[in-house]
């Protein structure tokens, strides 16, 4: 019987990021132990030992998961000023 190391308790992420080569099982374990150890996520841990850039990882964890990906980062300068959206203190969607 074969056992597929029912042990290891590493998360999804981590499992998939070592499932398809971007970082062994054994560096993914021990990111994770690093982040618990350390009080923050396994993302943050990956990112704050620049393993891998935040672009990179939430491109990986879109694909992976099947998550849809929207890049929040706009340059407000490159849209014409009749398309932007204008914020008053008295409109009622900002109180």
């Amino acid at each position: 019987m074969v056992t597929h190391h029912a042990t290891r308790s590493i998360s999804g992420l981590a499992r998939a990021l070592a499932q398809q080569g971007l970082m062994s099982e054994q560096e993914a374990e021990n990111l994770q132990a690093q982040a618990q150890t350390a009080g923050v996520t396994f993302v943050e841990q990956v990112l704050a030992g620049k393993r891998m850039s935040a672009a990179q990882l939430a491109v990986f964890a879109s694909r992976a998961f099947g998550v849809p990906l929207l890049d929040l980062q706009l340059d407000f300068g490159s849209v014409p000023e009749p398309n932007r959206m204008r914020f008053r203190g008295d409109d009622p969607v900002c109180r």
